[in-house]
């Protein structure tokens, strides 16, 4: 029998009716409709056109409907209501989200990459090391504990934006670090000054800056000795600060410098070799003000003999007394002695006036500030021009002095015979000045 045709089927409940044998085909004619608020159970179905569902009809799939595809009016949804995953698994090459067929939004390769579209560009890419990104990739502000740029593991570490044209670092929550709208990078501080502690690099300007309460440079060297820093102008070399093998500092040019250790401050060749007697302090147009010295200054050579010890200058208060009896006053303003002191060479000069003689006998003793020395064969006795004005009756030229070794006093005579006489004292009376002018060699 080929055709069957009937108004109504209808099993009794709780039976089952079955509809041809197995290899038979059913068909229904197009604009037919099946109605069922029931099941219809079949161990497979094969159509050749469509299967057509209305809005909001859907195709349900699971034992409790747990996967539904359905247009609702406005969308066309897939929805996953089970407690599995929803897994779209390929044996092909990828999987593909497209406008018409014709434009890329997603494809996900097998075993490769994930990639992401804008108007079917790539923008988005993961590789075999991470991911690329074609074009600008773009967040909000974030903020220092929580940065935009972070690490998985540690949320609160990361780069983020501070403020308009500022990108900033924090570390562990805080900010650390920030390069500012001038493109200066600002390292524990926020803002550029020298006043302000931190460190800022100024590339603009080729500038470092560092401030702080304590020390803002600390330069170490490791293992082996030599330059700490050096310093170029358009990369040619020109000077150094160095160390040598007794950690000593050297400062000093392409050529020659000076060494600073414990106890010398010396010109020195920057490979610290000798550098005598080739630097000079100062210059004829470029002179030091003062030096200050608490020792000696070796002039001409480096022995004993070329140590220059003191240089001093000033006035000594004198007395005058007679050698034998009686005594000299002078007067109260009219009893200074002027002085240069050089090394232990002594000059000299200066008047005193006498103002009450009270009978002096002898020879005269002129006080000196320093005592003479005391040196072989006679080459300590030192002879000084005197001139004494209004003695009592002695001519003036009859007057003549000299410095005996290891004293401190200019003695006056009387030359008025073939040896010095010690009658010069009786010559003072009131009104008598004596003018001096003598240089000697001190202990």
């Amino acid at each position: 029998m080929s055709e069957v045709k009937v108004n109504k089927l209808s099993p009794r409940s709780g039976t089952t009716v079955t509809l041809g044998d197995s290899g038979d085909t059913f068909t229904i004619p197009s604009g037919v409709t099946l109605s069922n608020a029931g099941t219809i159970n079949t161990g497979g179905l094969t159509t050749t056109g469509n299967i057509n569902f209305g809005d909001n009809d859907k195709a349900q799939f699971g034992a409790s409907n747990d996967l539904q595809i359905y247009h609702d009016g406005s969308f066309s949804r897939i929805k996953d209501l089970g407690t599995g995953a929803l897994v779209l698994d390929t044996d092909g090459t990828d999987v593909r989200i497209t406008k018409t067929d014709t434009e890329f939004m997603a494809k996900f390769v097998i075993d490769g990459a994930v990639e992401l579209y804008y108007d079917n560009t790539k923008r988005f890419e993961t590789t075999s090391s991470g991911a690329l990104v074609t074009g600008r990739l773009s967040t909000s502000a974030g903020n220092a504990s929580e940065p935009n740029f972070n690490f998985s593991a540690d949320g609160n570490t990361g780069i983020y934006r501070a403020s308009e044209d500022v990108i900033a670092f924090s570390n562990n929550g805080s900010e650390s670090m920030r390069i500012d709208s001038s493109g200066i990078l600002l390292i524990n501080k926020t803002s550029a000054g020298l006043s302000t502690p931190g460190i800022e690099f100024d590339g603009s300007n080729n500038r470092a800056q560092f401030t702080r309460s304590g020390t803002p440079i600390n330069v170490n060297r490791l293992s082996s000795d030599g330059g700490l820093i050096n310093f170029y102008k358009d990369s040619t070399f020109f000077g150094a600060i160095k160390n040598d093998n007794s950690n000593n500092l050297i400062i000093g040019n392409a050529t020659r410098g000076l060494k600073f250790s414990n106890t010398l401050f010396i010109p020195r060749d920057m490979d610290d070799t000798s550098s005598d007697n080739q630097v000079s302090i100062g210059s004829s147009a470029s002179r030091f003000a003062d030096i200050y010295l608490g020792g000696g200054l070796y002039v001409g050579g480096t022995g004993s003999a070329n140590k220059l010890d003191d240089y001093e200058e000033g006035t000594h208060t004198a007395d005058l007394n007679p050698s034998t009896s009686g005594s000299i006053a002078l007067g109260g303003n009219e009893n200074r002695l002027a002085y240069v002191k050089i090394g232990n060479w002594v000059h000299i000069q200066g008047q005193v006036n006498i103002n009450i003689p009270s009978s002096p006998v002898g020879f005269l003793k002129l006080t000196l500030p320093f005592t003479s020395a005391s040196l072989d064969e006679n080459a300590d006795h030192v002879s000084a021009s005197v001139f004494v004005n209004n003695p009592l009756s002695a001519n003036m030229n009859e007057f003549v002095a000299k410095i005996a070794p290891s004293t401190s006093e200019l003695r006056i005579y009387l030359g008025d015979a073939t040896s010095a006489q010690e009658d010069s004292a009786q010559e003072m009376r009131s009104g008598t000045s004596i003018a001096i002018s003598v240089s000697y060699r001190t202990t």
